[in-house]
């Protein structure tokens, strides 16, 4: 009887998932915020789950059967400041059903830009799932706007905020059509704001 750990698919191999970089004073009007989750990166390939190093997730039945056939992009978490437990659960196994969720942001396999693919991974699931969610993106006025979610974010007490292009495809590697805006993005702007405000009382 083979009683090895099934083999990760190439993606994972050789790396290729998509990763989102740094703000760096990009207008965001128009761009699409989620919560950046403090969990641990997950790939579901239809049929297992992987972490982003290409780990073997002992999943529960209890989330296995909420999960559909197709690719997905997520994240294991267990709630705002349980990253402890969002790790214990992908290297142990150690999944708590009241606690744990797989959060989806994205469809890898299905056509379309960010929000059709979100379309896609949502009707493929049955209804009265409590284990595994997609993302619900908030489209913003402003960059101002973006600082507001991610000050009320931080407020209680999350990681911070993920920003993505509505037209962004997937594809691996880093992207800057996905953007990582967190409290040291918060920091930068406020100094900004400072330098601005003392070079007008120097002139």
């Amino acid at each position: 009887m083979n009683n090895l750990p099934p083999t990760p698919p190439i993606m994972m191999l050789k790396q290729t998932l998509m990763h989102g970089s740094d703000w760096q004073g990009e207008d965001l009007a128009g761009w699409l915020a989620t919560e950046k989750f403090d969990g641990c990166r997950a790939w579901w390939d239809g049929k297992t789950m992987w972490s982003r190093s290409g780990r073997h997730i002992a999943l529960p039945m209890w989330m296995v059967a909420e999960l559909p056939s197709i690719p997905l992009d997520g994240e294991i978490w267990a709630g705002r400041g349980r990253f402890t437990l969002a790790r214990l659960a992908v290297q142990y196994g150690q999944f708590d059903p009241a606690h744990h969720t797989f959060q989806i942001f994205d469809a890898p396999a299905a056509k379309g830009d960010w929000l059709s693919r979100l379309l896609a991974a949502r009707a493929e699931l049955e209804s009265g799932v409590k284990h595994v969610a997609v993302v619900k993106p908030v489209m913003l006025e402003s960059t101002e706007a973006a600082f507001e979610k991610l000050i009320s974010v931080l407020r209680g007490f999350g990681e911070g905020l993920m920003l993505r292009h509505p037209r962004l495809p997937y594809r691996a590697g880093r992207t800057r059509q996905m953007l990582k805006f967190k409290q040291i993005a918060l920091q930068s702007y406020r100094q900004g704001w400072k330098d601005v405000i003392a070079e007008a009382k120097s002139q």
